[in-house]
């Protein structure tokens, strides 16, 4: 059985995919035929491709955040003094901050960044090299047109995928030049339509909306219109999973990376909850329906804007 998943943007909320990882494995799915991910969940995706194992991908991230390149990057003293521009910018889109939940909330240079990459996923590889099938979304600032990475340089398509917007520097690939592909596609189920799944389980990680009632100014106002684009953007794409399992993180903020093992559990408690909706979607009669409402000129219409890599 194809049995892909999509795994979104949110940041630190990320988390709660290897908590979706740990219940899989124990209900003896550990093999996927593809995995998409955004932000976030690309870089979980790329850490899976590599170890295979969420309890290794844990550790990984754990041994990061004990090692001296972390606490060198002041995480609590620059947020302290970003924390004046919080009030400004309160609802600026959490799942794109990738890069800063797992490493800093300061702007990085490239050669910090160089090593946070190398630390986190050890010597450059190509992500060909790794049986597992990768969709990593960016979004090329040239065209405006959503890649989809299937191979390349591990390294640079982790940037890209993390790379926020006004707050890490663009990747520069040949003629392209790369941003987060959360833009468009921060639950990634679309992306992965061509490879013919049997089942797509989506994690969801930055589902809730918080409420805002005051604007003090024009900022406020257009990055509070782009959120809501963006989560109709993602309440189209969710329509393409079979099971979306989506984590309570609503009282978990995207720079919370030191939360990990709250936000892993509660990744593992919306697994448990959702665990007989995959059961059931795994079953026959309820594939071989969806293979008829979901046919391939639909696929290719949907997929249509998307370009995969190489």
């Amino acid at each position: 059985m194809k049995v892909c998943l999509a795994l979104g943007g949110g940041g630190a909320r990320g988390y709660a995919h290897l908590g979706v990882l740990k219940g899989l494995f124990e209900m003896g799915l550990k093999e996927f035929h593809a995995i998409s991910g955004t932000s976030a969940g690309g870089m979980i995706a790329g850490l899976f491709a590599i170890h295979k194992d969420p309890e290794k991908i844990y550790e990984t991230l754990r041994s990061f955040r004990e090692s001296p390149l972390f606490h060198s990057l002041n995480f609590k003293e620059t947020f302290s003094e970003r924390d004046k521009l919080k009030k400004l910018y309160s609802n600026i889109r959490e799942k794109v901050f990738m890069a800063k939940t797992f490493v800093s909330q300061s702007f990085l240079d490239e050669e910090t960044r160089d090593r946070i990459f190398t630390h986190i996923y050890g010597k450059d590889t190509l992500i060909e090299q790794y049986e597992q099938k990768l969709r990593i979304m960016a979004t090329d600032l040239v065209t405006g047109r959503d890649i989809a990475f299937q191979g390349g340089s591990m390294h640079k398509v982790m940037k890209a995928t993390s790379a926020l917007p006004g707050a890490l520097p663009p990747v520069r690939l040949g003629d392209m030049l790369l941003v987060d592909g959360g833009i468009t596609h921060n639950l990634p189920t679309i992306p992965i339509l061509k490879d013919d799944c049997d089942v797509i389980i989506a994690s969801d990680v930055s589902r809730s909306l918080p409420r805002k009632r005051e604007y003090r100014n024009a900022a406020e106002i257009l990055i509070r219109c782009e959120y809501i684009s963006l989560r109709r953007l993602q309440d189209i794409e969710s329509q393409f999973a079979d099971v979306i399992i989506s984590p309570e993180l609503s009282e978990y903020e995207w720079y919370e990376f030191d939360r990990l093992d709250e936000i892993l559990e509660l990744g593992y408690k919306a697994f448990k909850k959702a665990q007989p909706e995959i059961e059931k979607a795994m079953n026959p009669i309820i594939r071989a329906k969806k293979r008829i409402l979901l046919n391939r000129e639909l696929i290719e219409k949907l997929t249509s804007h998307i370009v995969y890599f190489p």
